[in-house]
Formats: structure tokens, C-alpha cells, sequence
């Protein structure tokens, strides 16, 4: 009889762990389906700043280019007036370039984060797949584990009667 209630008290504990198990593995993907959400997000925001930053750069390249032409007219009418003027589109144009140089420079960064952001979430989700495979495998254990001491017991307890 003191057997058939440690047995019962092991399927208990069994049950018990099974369930902790069960409430681990709901917290681990919930956690994994936070931080996809953020990652998912953040490059979201990064790809709309970069959309921003293109358009921006667009813009200012069609006033440029406006400008430019309205220049190119003045020029033709004096000679003069051209060389000084071809100065300063030259050093405008240097300045504009540099700037160009620089956004460039960030949306190559930007991409770089990007592709360091998806190398991390692609390692981040092959552990959580590895470690779901442990729980489950250890859930699977433990279930087996159970079902033989529920076997054993309903075996004693026919052996009783």
C-alpha cells in the first residue's frame, strides 16, 4: 500500500515536472516572439529612415540639377560672370558630393547593421530551436516516464485485489 502511494507521489512529481516543463517552453517562445517583433521593427524604422534619407537626397539632387541649369543659361550670356560662377557651383558641388559621400557612407553602415541584426536573429532562433528540441525530447522522457509508473501502479493495484 506505502508503495502504491510513493508511486502515485512519483506520478505526481512526474506530472508536476512535466507541467513546469510545458510553462518553460510557453515563456522561452514567447520570449523568442518578443525579440522577432523587436528585430522585426527595428528594421522597419531603419529601412524607412533610409527611405527618407534616399528621397531627401533626390529632392535635393533635382533642385541641384534646376539650379544648375539656370546657371549653365547665365553662363552662355557672359563669359565673365561664367568662370566666377563655375567657381562656386565647383565648390557647392564638392560640398553636395561629400555630403552625398556621407549619407552613402551611412546607408552602407545601415545595411551592414542589417545584415549583422539578421546574422543574429538567424543564431538566436537556431539556439531556441535547439533548445525547444531539448525540452521536448526531455518532455517526451518524462511523459514515457509516467506512463510506465501509471502502468506499475494500475499492475499493483490489480496484484492487490
Amino acid at each position: 500500500m506505502y508503495a502504491l502511494f510513493s508511486e502515485q507521489r512519483r506520478t505526481n512529481d512526474l506530472q508536476r515536472d512535466t507541467n513546469d516543463l510545458q510553462r518553460d517552453t510557453n515563456d522561452l517562445q514567447r520570449r523568442i516572439n518578443d525579440r522577432y517583433d523587436d528585430h522585426f521593427q527595428a528594421m522597419q524604422r531603419t529601412f524607412q529612415a533610409m527611405q527618407l534619407t534616399n528621397n531627401a537626397q533626390m529632392m535635393e539632387q533635382r533642385r541641384t540639377n534646376d539650379r544648375n541649369d539656370e546657371r549653365f543659361q547665365a553662363m552662355q550670356r557672359a563669359n565673365n560672370a561664367q568662370m566666377i560662377e563655375q567657381r562656386r557651383i565647383n565648390d557647392r558641388n564638392d560640398e553636395r558630393f561629400q555630403a552625398m559621400q556621407r549619407a552613402n557612407n551611412d546607408l552602407e553602415t545601415g545595411f551592414s547593421e542589417l545584415d549583422t541584426r539578421q546574422n543574429t536573429l538567424e543564431t538566436d532562433q537556431a539556439a531556441s530551436r535547439n533548445h525547444i528540441s531539448d525540452l521536448q525530447a526531455r518532455h517526451d522522457a518524462l511523459e514515457e516516464r509516467l506512463q510506465t509508473v501509471e502502468k506499475m501502479v494500475r499492475d499493483r493495484g490489480q496484484n492487490l485485489h
